[in-house]
């Protein structure tokens, strides 16, 4: 477990991949968004699925996605009465999902498009807005996997789509 924000650095582009316990990416996510929640009295509930679950992923990419997807659900629910984010993870045949959903205002349509564009964002101008989602994909992309914004009525939902397991290789 590392101490700072799991950047794409951590992995550099020629990182292995290594077998790795799911719920301690997700365990790691968590503690980086843990003061961000308490400090917005934000209510996070998991679902972690099985706890056997295991991918070849590297590790601080995957965390780095899950963080940004937990941060920009935590930003989001700020600006409702009822501030809640969800983590759900399941398995889908050769895959395992994670669904991130919060109760923010949602993605306004006319940007659902472009929403992994760069400098996209829901949010007001400022430092930093708009690479979360972007990166997010690249580092999902790095695996074989896929980002999605779930459209339809409801909470805003992300679902990541990452294969349980890759030919052993780098970058």
């Amino acid at each position: 477990m590392t101490d700072r924000w799991p950047g794409p650095e951590a992995s550099h582009e020629g990182g292995v991949f290594a077998r790795c316990g799911l719920q301690e990416l997700v365990n790691d996510a968590l503690r980086f968004c843990q003061p961000l929640f308490l400090e917005q009295r934000i209510l996070v509930t998991v679902e972690p699925g099985p706890s056997q679950l295991q991918l070849d992923c590297r590790p601080a990419e995957v965390v780095h996605v899950l963080t940004s997807l937990l941060v920009n659900g935590a930003e989001a629910a700020m600006t409702a009465p009822d501030r809640w984010v969800r983590l759900v993870v399941t398995e889908r045949q050769d895959d395992i999902v994670l669904v991130v959903s919060d109760s923010g205002p949602g993605v306004p349509s006319d940007i659902q498009a472009a929403i992994f564009d760069p400098f996209v964002s829901t949010k007001a101008p400022g430092p930093g807005r708009g690479l979360g989602l972007t990166i997010a994909r690249r580092l999902v992309a790095r695996h074989g996997g896929a980002i999605v914004l779930v459209d339809g009525p409801g909470p805003t939902c992300f679902e990541v789509y990452l294969p349980k397991c890759q030919a052993v290789r780098s970058a």
